[in-house]
C-alpha cells in the first residue's frame, strides 16, 4: 500500500498493536475529563480527524509542530500501550492456548504521551514515541524508572522512543506552527496541491525577506487569489511539504519568514525549528 499525506489520516489501518486512528481512537486519558491539570489543552486536529488531548504545555506545543509537519502522517496523544504481559495473554487467547479472554486491568495499560506515525526510507510505516519530561524532573529516580520502562515497552513493540522537554524554543516554534495551521482555515488540503506547489515555487524563487503580508499580496496578484486565499494555500504548502519554514522565528503577517531548503528540513522531534543546518534561504 502506498502511504501519503491525507487530511485526515483516517485511511490508515490500525497499527501493529491494533490501535486505530481518527474518530475510532480512544485515548487513555481525556484532557479536562479524566485529567485535572489546569494546563490541559484540547484542539481539533485536521491531520487526525479528531480532538487532540494534551496534558500540559509541552505536549500542546509539540502537537502543533506535528500537526503541520509533512514528516507526520498522524499522531495520537495519550496512547494506550498494552504492556507485554497483557499482549502475551491476548496472543494466547487468540492462539487457543487460553479458553477465556484475559481480564485486562488499567495497570496493564501504559499511557504514552504521543505516538507518531510516519514513513521510513523503505516506504513502510514506522512509529515514534515522544515522551514529555520536564528538565527538572529528568534526574529524579521515579522519572528515570518511568523512562526506562517506557523505553523497554516501546522497544518490544518496535517503536522508536524519544524524550523531549519543554523550553522557550519549543514554545516559540509551537506558536509559529499553530499560526500556520490556523491560516489554513477550512481549505481542503487534499485538493490544494497544485496551487500550493505554485506558491512554493514563487517563494523559493523570489522571496526577498520583506514582511510576509507584503509578499503574500504579490503572490495573490500573480495567481489571482484573494489575500485570505493566499494564506490558506501557504498553510497547505507547509503542511504538504512544499514550503519549509524555520519556526524559531515568529511567524506573523508583519514579519519576514525564514525559509528552509527542503533538503535541510527535519522532523520536529529532531529539531523543534525544523532544521539542524542554519544555512537557510532567508
Amino acid at each position: 500500500m502506498a502511504y501519503e499525506l491525507r487530511f485526515p489520516a483516517i485511511y490508515l489501518e490500525p497499527d501493529p498493536l491494533g490501535v486505530p486512528y481518527g474518530p475510532d481512537y480512544v485515548p487513555v486519558v481525556r484532557a479536562g475529563v479524566e485529567s485535572s491539570y489546569t494546563t490541559d489543552y484540547l484542539f481539533t486536529s485536521r491531520k487526525n480527524g479528531r480532538t487532540c488531548d494534551c496534558l500540559g504545555m509541552g505536549e500542546k506545543w509539540m502537537a502543533w509542530l506535528l500537526e503541520i509537519s509533512p514528516f507526520v502522517l498522524a499522531y495520537r496523544c495519550q496512547y494506550p500501550l498494552l504492556l507485554q504481559a497483557g499482549r502475551d495473554a491476548a496472543d494466547e487467547f487468540v492462539c487457543g492456548i487460553r479458553s477465556q479472554p484475559p481480564k485486562l486491568r488499567r495497570r496493564d495499560i501504559m499511557s504514552l504521551d504521543i505516538v507518531v506515525t510516519g514513513i521510513n526510507k523503505h516506504d513502510r510505516l514506522d512509529y515514534t514515541v515522544l515522551s514529555h519530561k520536564t528538565e527538572q524532573d529528568l534526574g529524579k529516580p521515579k522519572v528515570k524508572r518511568r523512562i526506562a520502562r517506557e523505553r523497554t515497552e516501546a522497544d518490544i513493540a518496535g517503536y522508536r522512543y524519544i524524550v523531549f522537554s519543554r523550553d522557550r524554543l519549543l514554545d516559540e516554534c509551537g506558536k509559529s506552527a499553530r499560526q500556520i495551521s490556523l491560516w489554513g482555515g477550512k481549505l481542503d488540503f487534499n485538493s490544494a496541491s497544485s496551487v500550493s506547489r505554485a506558491i512554493a515555487e514563487i517563494f523559493y524563487r523570489e522571496y526577498d525577506c520583506r514582511p510576509l503580508d507584503a509578499f503574500m499580496r504579490k503572490v495573490g496578484r500573480r495567481l489571482d487569489l484573494s489575500l485570505d486565499q493566499t494564506y490558506e494555500y501557504f498553510s497547505a504548502a507547509v503542511n504538504l511539504g512544499f514550503i519549509y519554514v524555520n519556526l524559531s522565528y515568529p511567524v506573523r503577517t508583519e514579519f519576514p519568514v525564514c525559509l528552509i531548503q527542503p533538503n535541510e528540513a527535519v522532523p520536529p522531534w529532531i529539531s523543534y525549528c525544523g532544521t539542524v543546518n542554519y544555512s537557510l534561504v532567508a
